[in-house]
């Protein structure tokens, strides 16, 4: 078995080649969104039914995002935010690839 390194250390490994950061970075809100809508799914119990119901969506356009597998508009935030009856905070910062989603306290 090869060594044992730290995420944080890992990911530094790899973002310092270039194709690998530019996938990253990339792929940074999606990443985030998706972390974010399945953590409040979970915490919730709700279904990627009852949500694509709530924001009027299909059931495979929420796996979509769920999966990281599209960047969701800012429209379709506000959509799901709404039906979900949270405030959510989208922090997009200058470092590149550095994207939070929470919700507003």
């Amino acid at each position: 078995m090869g060594e044992r390194v730290p995420l944080d250390e890992a990911l530094a490994r790899q973002l310092a080649k270039p194709e690998v950061r530019a996938e990253y970075e990339r792929n940074a809100v999606a990443d985030a969104v998706s972390l974010w809508l399945v953590r409040f799914r979970a915490d919730h119990g709700l279904s990627q039914a009852d949500l694509a119901t709530r924001t009027g969506r299909s059931q495979p356009a929420v796996a979509r995002i769920e999966a990281g597998d599209v960047e969701p508009r800012l429209s379709t935030l506000l959509r799901i935010a709404r039906a979900l009856g949270v405030d959510l905070l989208v922090a997009l910062e200058a470092e590149p690839g550095a994207v939070t989603v929470r919700q507003a306290a």
